[in-house]
């Protein structure tokens, strides 16, 4: 019977061993904690039980948490107060993940400035040539 406990947990080592290896390469570079992304890489590969444990515990991204933000469930408005207030609620994420929202909503938001000089210059050359 000891063999047995001993072979499932070995068995059990392995797949976590490969699940460490996997999480390693697919984690984004600037997300890994503590040391850089070869250098876990590495570890896990030639301390296959001790370097899984550490990666899991020092290494991989910690997790966000679950909860429902409700803000993001409101209507959003354009004033600055509501801006503010939109970029408050990325504080919880990493700064990588914050600077990416920001910068996709700085570009939605030209977007959307250039789409309203194109219908006001459009509003302006179609009332010039009507009058």
């Amino acid at each position: 019977m000891p063999d047995i406990v001993a072979g499932v947990i070995g068995i059990a080592l392995v797949f976590i061993w490969i699940y460490c290896l996997y999480d390693v390469v697919t984690t984004h570079d600037a997300l890994v904690r503590n040391l850089p992304k070869i250098a876990w890489f590495v570890i896990v590969l030639l301390l296959p039980d001790l370097g899984s444990i550490l990666w899991l515990c020092f290494g991989r991204p910690r997790l966000q948490s679950q909860r429902v933000n409700v803000d993001r469930f409101r209507p959003r408005g354009t004033g600055v107060a509501d801006r503010e207030l939109e970029l408050s609620s990325l504080d919880h994420l990493h700064p990588v993940v914050r600077e990416r929202e920001e910068l996709a909503r700085l570009r939605m938001m030209q977007a959307q400035l250039q789409r309203r000089e194109n219908e006001l210059r459009q509003r302006g050359i179609g009332d010039s040539t009507e009058s």
